[in-house]
């Protein structure tokens, strides 16, 4: 059973990994000449690089391989279908952000990808099987429910609004978190999120961030 130094060696190799690669990625954006132009929507000062999401799927494989060098996940890796397709979807995703940064793609395409790596994670077994609603019991999915809800998670946490352009203001969020029982009425989860806001909007100064923040708490049930 993974403990909490197991848990921590994994994050922290994904965050060194990803955080190394960040200028690489970076270099080679700027030597391909991938940059997006400060414009009446990107309303950065200066000409930014694109990719950056390889730099967090390099992070993620690096967790991977982590969790399964240590020895602690080797439940997790007993059966591979769900690992392989936990990489498969993030690659896909991944090439359809590149893809999206060398040559934007429409809206209905950007959410077809996002809808392709759902199904993926659904069919190698990664999904929603139940649901905690707050003051309630657990909510437990039928089949069909837990595929359609996977794939509606996934759009969500991929890039929830503003997919079309043009609009005021574009939100762009990303998250990975992992959940662990400790007993039948006690688990622990730790997530990470990264969210972006580019805002035309001026209230009391510029809207628009971006920032990066890990989370950890752990849930009763009584």
């Amino acid at each position: 059973m993974p403990g909490a130094v197991a848990y921590s060696i994994v994050g922290v190799v994904a965050a060194l990994v990803t955080t190394a690669t960040v200028p690489i990625i970076h270099r080679v954006s700027v030597k391909a000449g991938l940059l997006v132009e400060p414009d009446e929507r990107n309303i950065h000062l200066e000409p930014t690089p694109s990719l950056g999401g390889v730099a967090m799927l390099f992070g993620l494989l690096a967790g991977l391989l982590t969790a399964w060098g240590l020895g602690d996940f080797a439940s997790v890796f007993a059966a591979p279908t769900e690992m392989i397709g936990l990489v498969v979807a993030s690659i896909f995703i991944c090439a359809v952000g590149v893809i999206d940064d060398i040559r934007p793609i429409s809206a209905p395409a950007k959410v077809a990808g996002m809808v392709a790596a759902g199904s993926i994670l659904s069919l190698a077994g990664i999904s929603l099987l139940v649901l905690r609603v707050p003051f309630l019991d657990l909510i437990i999915l039928s089949p069909d429910l837990s595929a359609l809800l996977t794939v509606v998670w996934v759009f969500l946490i991929a890039n929830a609004v503003n997919l079309i352009d043009g609009k005021d203001e574009e939100l762009n969020l990303f998250g990975l978190g992992l959940s662990y029982n400790i007993s039948e009425s006690l688990w622990a989860e730790l997530s990470y999120n990264y969210d972006e806001l580019q805002s035309d909007v001026r209230v009391y100064g510029d809207r628009s961030f971006d920032r990066n923040y890990v989370s950890f708490g752990i849930g009763a049930r009584y």
